[in-house]
């Protein structure tokens, strides 16, 4: 199958949180005439989403899982953000921004997502149809790249502290999984960086940078049609899932001997012949893999149906509507801030 790609090196992840410093401002007037008057330094927090994010693409569909890894209080589920019936995708890394002062979520990724379309032009690289003179390019993948990059920059533009990045450290990374009209389904992985201008003192301009775009499915000619797996953080030691399953970890055995359906769904994701197997088999298998790896952490887990479109396995909870404050009983509302002793990007 034709891949629409293009491949990129790999990148750095960052395991922290983010706590963001805003509003260190002065006019311009008031610097090139006297002393400057700093205005009161506002921490707008960004909230990390932390975990497993699990692929495998079947005969009929695609089934997408993520498992939490509550890495900091505060830290998230990745969620899983349907766009379309044939598309959806997973936010790793910075999800949401909140204002400690307001308590309110500036930005939330996972509602703006299906909805972000870039106005930059197109990059010169963009991703595309290998085959030349084939006009397929995959404008739509990069249209959803910069739109999210410029919903991203809305908030960064706001950070005028060090960060002490490389230019390789993630601030938001995205899995997309869709079905596209006769080419067929495909994963893709985006990476947000930023970069840091010093203006003057310790007065820096922040901005993200285009994203990254590598594609993991289709795979190359000849590779195994497997499971596709993405960690945020990263870790050296991190097993992947089929990788426990080669390992005989005792847990995935104990599934795998359950049942004949079990054996099978495993047996096609080591040969690597994923694609034969159906999703009506592989659910049951993602649920009770994931419980036997994670016990008691939060998860979800959707799938693509080439016909039946989107729809949930696990869905996350409803969020619970924010309480105003009880005069009666002096309840406050609840807020998003997280903890004050979390950790932060502010890099020693």
């Amino acid at each position: 199958m034709i891949a629409r790609t293009f491949k990129l090196s790999n990148w750095l992840l960052l395991s922290a949180a983010v706590v963001f410093l805003a509003g260190h401002s002065t006019s311009s007037a008031a610097s090139s005439r006297g002393p400057q008057e700093e205005k009161p330094i506002e921490e707008v927090v960004a909230n990390l989403a932390a975990g497993r994010v699990i692929v495998g693409v079947f005969k009929d569909g695609i089934i997408i899982a993520t498992v939490e890894n509550a890495i900091e209080p505060g830290s998230l589920t990745p969620p899983i953000v349907p766009f379309t019936n044939r598309r959806a995708g997973v936010v790793l890394g910075a999800a949401e921004f909140v204002s400690p002062s307001s308590r309110q979520v500036l930005v939330k990724l996972s509602v703006d997502l299906p909805h972000v379309r870039g106005d930059a032009p197109l990059s010169t690289q963009q991703p595309h149809l290998i085959e030349p003179g084939d006009a397929k390019n995959a404008t739509d993948i990069e249209q959803i790249g910069l739109g999210l990059m410029n919903r991203l920059n809305e908030s960064v533009s706001q950070i005028h502290s060090e960060l002490h990045f490389s230019a390789n450290d993630p601030l938001t990374q995205v899995v997309l999984a869709d079905y596209i009209e006769g080419y067929g389904p495909e994963v893709w992985f985006l990476t947000y960086t930023i970069q840091q201008v010093p203006e003057r003192g310790d007065f820096w301009t922040t901005r993200v940078r285009r994203p990254r775009y590598v594609q993991f499915y289709p795979p190359e000619k000849k590779d195994p049609h497997t499971l596709m797996e993405f960690d945020y953080p990263p870790e050296a030691d991190t097993v992947t899932l089929r990788d426990m399953m080669l390992a005989h970890d005792p847990r995935l055995e104990k599934l795998r001997t359950s049942s004949p359906e079990m054996a099978g769904v495993v047996d096609s994701i080591l040969r690597g012949d994923l694609e034969k197997s159906f999703v009506a088999s592989g659910v049951p298998y993602f649920k009770a893999a994931t419980d036997a790896i994670a016990p008691g952490s939060r998860k979800q887990i959707a799938v693509l149906g080439l016909e039946s479109g989107f729809s949930w396995v696990v869905a996350p909870p409803r969020e619970a509507k924010p309480r105003t404050e009880n005069a009666a009983d002096g309840q406050a509302a609840p807020t998003s801030q997280r903890p004050a002793d979390a950790p932060t990007l502010q890099k020693p």
